[in-house]
This record gives structure tokens, sequence and C-alpha cells, in this order.
């Protein structure tokens, strides 16, 4: 383990970062935004962009899109972007960042599954 350790430079991990395509970069931003927010108490964010299917409305439509950025904690946050990065990053490298944008956080997603428009 003290040889992985010594493996480890920040520098690969910053290059690493850079060499994300775009939209991961800003999905992952949020993500990391919305976890620093969560450990602040006044304004409580889990219960602003968590899917509640019970709150679900017109108005209420923008949950579709941020209950993924929302975390209940730090190893949920730890583990939910390690294995979303490299997927979202492949995903986004084959199919470009406007379509990965329009299917993962764009209105295709929230138009598809408000009840009203189905």
């Amino acid at each position: 383990m003290a040889s992985y350790l010594a493996q480890y430079s920040p520098a690969k991990f910053q290059k690493y970062i850079f060499r994300l395509p775009l939209f991961t970069r800003i999905t992952l931003l949020l993500i990391v935004i919305f976890w620093i927010l969560e450990l602040q108490s006044a304004w409580d964010v889990a219960s602003w962009g968590a899917l509640i299917p019970q709150e679900m409305n017109l108005g209420t439509m923008y949950r579709l899109n941020t209950y993924p950025l929302i975390h209940i904690g730090f190893l949920h946050f730890l583990l939910n972007t390690l294995s979303i990065v490299p997927l979202l990053e492949r995903f986004e490298a084959e199919h470009g960042t406007l379509l990965t944008a329009a299917f993962f956080g764009g209105p295709i997603k929230a138009f598809r599954a408000n009840p009203h428009f189905a």
C-alpha cells in the first residue's frame, strides 16, 4: 500500500481532471458544489432537489435533473462520483457534449418523465 501512495501525484490528478470532456467536468463541479452546500444548515439542499414522487408537479420538474447531484453523506458522494465520472466520460467522448447534455441534463429527460406530456 505504501508503494501505491508513493506513486500518487497531484499533477496526475490535475491532468486527469483537465482531460475530462466539458459536460463531465461541469457535472463533477456541480456534484462537488452541491455536496459543499449540504454541509451548511441554512438551506436544506436534499429536500430541495431530492426526487420525491409525492412532490412532483409541473413546478418541480427540476428535481429530475438535480437528484443525481445530491448526496446524503461523504461516502455516498465519493462512491457515486467515482462510479459516474468514468461512465459519463466515455459516453460523452463517444456521443459528444451537446447530446450528452441533452440526455442527462436537458429538457428531454424532464418532458419524457412528466406524466402530463407522456
